[in-house]
C-alpha cells in the first residue's frame, strides 16, 4: 500500500482506497493491474478482502463478480472505462470506475446493508439494473432500465419489486410478481435477459433509450 501510495495519492479516490486497509482486521489482498486489460473470461473476487487498482481501461469477455462478506470491506477502482458482459456486486464490495461502464448485459446488486456500491463517472450503458432495496448504484448517467428501492438520491427507479409485469417468469419468485435475486443473477449470468421484449422495448421508448439489439 505504501509503494502505490507514492504513486496515487494525488488521486481523487486514494484515501478512500486506502480506507480498505484499515476497515479489515487483516491485511487485504493489494493488487495493481497495467490497462489497458483484456480477460477472456469472467473476474471473480470474493471472500478474501482485497484492494485491487486496474490503472486504465479493464474488458471482459465475461461478467465482472465482486462479493465479499459482510465483514471484509473490499475496493476495486478503474482508472479508466469497464467494458464486461454483467456486473455482480454485493455485502461489502465497492467498485469505482472513472470512465464509462459499457455492458452486453445487466448490473445486479444485493445485500448492500455492508456497504456495497458500484458506481461509474462516466456513462453507465447495460441492458438494465437490478437491485434490492438495500444496494445503491450511482453513475455520471444512467443510460439503462432500473428495479431498485425508493430513496436513494443518486437514481430513480422505473420499476419497484412486485409492481411491474416486464420481467419475465423465470426471475419471479414462485410465479409470483417478485423478482427473486438469486434465480435473476442465475439467470443473466447463463446469458438471457430478465425483460419481455415488448415491454422492454415500451420502457425504452418512454424513457429516451435507444432500442435494445
Amino acid at each position: 500500500m505504501d509503494a502505490l501510495a507514492s504513486r496515487f495519492q494525488s488521486a481523487s479516490w486514494w484515501k478512500w482506497f486506502r480506507e480498505t486497509e484499515t476497515l479489515n482486521d487483516e491485511s487485504p489482498n493489494i493488487r495493481l493491474v497495467h490497462g489497458p486489460h483484456c480477460i477472456d473470461s469472467s473476474l471473480e473476487l470474493r471472500d478474501d478482502p482485497w484492494a485491487y487498482i486496474v490503472d486504465g481501461d479493464l474488458e471482459l469477455h465475461g461478467d465482472l463478480l465482486c462479493k465479499t462478506p459482510e465483514s471484509r470491506t473490499s475496493t476495486l477502482i478503474i482508472t479508466g472505462s469497464l467494458r464486461a458482459r454483467n456486473v455482480v456486486y454485493g455485502a461489502s464490495a465497492q467498485i469505482d470506475v472513472h470512465g464509462d461502464t459499457t455492458l452486453t448485459g445487466f448490473v445486479h446488486g444485493m445485500w448492500g446493508d455492508g456497504g456495497a456500491v458500484f458506481g461509474t463517472h462516466g456513462t453507465l450503458d447495460a441492458r438494465g439494473v437490478l437491485l434490492d432495496p438495500h444496494t445503491p448504484i450511482w453513475a455520471g448517467r444512467l443510460a439503462t432500465l432500473i428495479l431498485g428501492g425508493d430513496g436513494w438520491r443518486s437514481f430513480t427507479p422505473d420499476f419497484r419489486n412486485g409492481e411491474s409485469d416486464v420481467f419475465v417468469p423465470e426471475v419471479l419468485d414462485r410465479g409470483g410478481p417478485f423478482v427473486d435475486f438469486y434465480r435473476a443473477e442465475t439467470w443473466i449470468r447463463e446469458g438471457h435477459s430478465v425483460f419481455i421484449p415488448e415491454r422492454e422495448a415500451e420502457w425504452r421508448a418512454r424513457k429516451g433509450l435507444r432500442p435494445w439489439s
